[in-house]
C-alpha cells in the first residue's frame, strides 16, 4: 500500500508500475505553503 498527493506525477506513474488505484481521501495531505489536499490509496499485490 502506498498513498501520494492526488493529480501529482507519482499519481500518473505509479498505474504504470502495476498499482491499483483503491481511493481517495480528501483534506488529507498537507503541503508545505498550508494548503490541505486529497491523497490517492495504491496498493499492488506482491508475488508469493
Amino acid at each position: 500500500m502506498l498513498d501520494t498527493l492526488a493529480g501529482s506525477a507519482a499519481a500518473s506513474i505509479y498505474p504504470r508500475l502495476g498499482w491499483q488505484r483503491a481511493g481517495e481521501i480528501p483534506h488529507y495531505a498537507a503541503l508545505p505553503d498550508g494548503d490541505i489536499r486529497p491523497t490517492v490509496i495504491f496498493y499492488k499485490r506482491l508475488a508469493a
